[in-house]
């Protein structure tokens, strides 16, 4: 078990700091290593944990700086600080035996927080937005597709169209990447701790994880807000839904993982249906539909609870 102040979470902040900067300049040249950046922060949720956050913060700000001077600053407080800030504030959370949710939802609220303050820099401070520049970039390309004959007129309208739309719903995937990230340094963190002899006080695993129900009443609100705002001329009604969409998309599929990694440890289950609903996820979009239906049925009807009464 770690101690107070001990070599072995000195190390572990050390390590924290290096793989985080380390990845975060990987991350602009190499696009996966940016995905090692939420692995990376269960340094830093670790450390929260043990010594606080307080302990944790120079080690953040280190890795931060690191980043920043080897790509932007401005970039960096997305890539970098929103994980290894939030993985701190969780584990600082956890060592006050705050309830399981809030700390995922702080966590959350942060990293996305963090998502935001990227953009309004990059569009305050170098007058840049990111959309903007990424639609930029595909004019040029396609244009000098079309021009070098490598693409017909028809088929650079046709990519248009479709990289627009995926524009339109970046704002959810950016979302949706954060709260997934989240999610992974939570459970996988407190599996590492739990691995270590540490005692959590309310601790419940991944395959007991559920969001409480008012979930889907609070979506339902955002889905009224969003047509009154329509209506109102605030906003692009059909943008805005499509983004609710995705986010409640990826919070239900997470409830419908978690639904299946339950069944998977009850006794008798079938060990290759869990493999094939695994395989579907890998090689189709098929998988992501089980889960979502598995989940919503699971906000719905409680289907966790129903299997344990029936053992019972």
């Amino acid at each position: 078990m770690f101690k107070q102040g001990s070599r072995e979470v000195m190390i572990f902040a050390l390590m924290g700091t290096v793989l985080m900067s380390a990845l975060g300049i990987l991350g602009n040249v190499l696009p996966l290593a940016g995905i090692l950046l939420y692995p990376a922060a269960i340094f830093f949720f670790i450390c929260g944990k043990k010594n606080g956050f307080i302990f944790t913060l120079p080690f953040v700000s280190a890795a931060y700086i690191f980043a920043g001077f080897g790509t932007s600053f401005i970039t960096s407080i997305a890539d970098v600080l929103g994980p290894a800030l939030a993985a701190a504030v969780m584990g600082e959370l956890l060592k006050l035996n705050r309830p399981q949710g809030e700390i995922m939802v702080k966590g959350i609220a942060l990293g996305v927080l963090c998502e935001v303050a990227t953009m309004v820099c990059l569009k305050v401070v170098e007058h840049v937005s990111i959309l903007d520049g990424l639609r930029e970039t595909m004019e040029t390309t396609l244009n000098q597709a079309t021009e070098a004959g490598q693409m017909t007129i028809h088929a650079a309208e046709m990519m248009r169209q479709t990289y627009e739309y995926l524009l339109q719903i970046i704002p959810g995937l950016m979302i949706s990447f954060v709260i997934i990230g989240m999610v992974f340094i939570y459970f996988e963190g407190t599996a590492l701790l739990q691995k270590r002899g540490e005692e959590m006080k309310d601790y419940f695993p991944f395959r007991e994880m559920s969001f409480p129900r008012r979930l889907i009443y609070g979506f339902l609100l955002m889905f009224l807000l969003a047509l009154a705002a329509g209506a109102l001329g605030m906003v692009d009604r059909d943008v805005l839904l499509l983004n609710i969409c995705i986010v409640m998309w990826t919070l239900v599929c997470i409830q419908g993982i978690s639904v299946l990694a339950f069944i998977w440890h009850r006794p008798h289950f079938p060990r290759f249906v869990f493999i094939i609903l695994t395989l579907m996820v890998i090689f189709s979009l098929v998988g992501t539909i089980v889960f979502f239906l598995v989940g919503m049925a699971d906000l719905v009807f409680n289907i966790r609870a129903r299997l344990d009464a029936r053992q019972r």
